[in-house]
């Protein structure tokens, strides 16, 4: 078993991956949940981002966890915003 820890997706992600990498862990879940607004250029640019921090900490992402929706949600309620980050 590959023990990960989960790291946001955020303006602070190298950092916190350097973090993890100080704190001796070789694996993480990248948590896509606090990710930059879909219409944000650096949306798209996050892959290479991501692959790039990795690869400089020699880090190895084990799981996502994409972008879900607020556990205070209806269900009856369709919230474009957040269908649109879901989906994207």
């Amino acid at each position: 078993m590959k023990k990960a820890i989960q790291i946001s997706y955020d303006k602070n992600f190298e950092k916190k991956c350097e973090f993890a990498y100080e704190a001796g862990f070789r694996h993480i879940s990248v948590n896509f949940n606090d990710m930059p607004n879909p219409e944000d250029a650096t949306y798209d640019k996050a892959p290479e981002y991501i692959s790039a921090i990795l690869e400089k900490y020699d880090l190895e992402a084990v799981q996502t966890h994409l972008f879900y929706y607020y556990p205070l949600s209806s269900a009856d309620k369709i919230e474009e915003d957040l269908e649109h980050r879901v989906l994207r």
